[in-house]
């Protein structure tokens, strides 16, 4: 388990980070906070990922039991540096504009007026 500035540093360190889950986790933070630090992210298709990666632009969705697909995506990522920057970039632009503490305010602003009204 790595936490706080541990955490930053293995980030920054990393190429890219791989999450091979097949625990259906219905919304993996593990996923965003490696997209936030501009990370390529290889997730697998078990749980909420899928609405986190977008598949060939902010990383790649596998099956986790498809161990060939998992580990092509990773060397496709490993080698090419510009490939995995793009990607990273494209992730920390994903999180901002769709994970963001405002964007979540708003949501749920939004669905507390939606309650709010259907109920007078």
């Amino acid at each position: 388990w790595i936490a706080g500035d541990d955490l930053k540093s293995a980030y920054a360190l990393s190429s890219v980070v791989v999450v091979p889950s097949v625990y259906f986790d219905p919304f993996p933070t593990v996923n965003l906070e490696a997209m936030a630090a501009r990370k390529p992210v290889v997730a697998t298709c078990f749980g909420g990922a899928r609405e986190i990666v977008k598949d060939g632009e902010t990383g790649y969705i596998v099956n986790p039991l498809h161990f060939v697909d998992m580990a092509e995506k990773m060397v496709i990522l490993l080698k090419d540096a510009a490939l995995s920057q793009r990607m990273g970039e494209a992730a920390r632009r994903r999180v901002e504009k769709m994970f963001s503490i405002e964007r979540c305010a708003q949501h749920y602003l939004s669905v507390f007026k939606t309650v709010q009204s259907t109920t007078n």
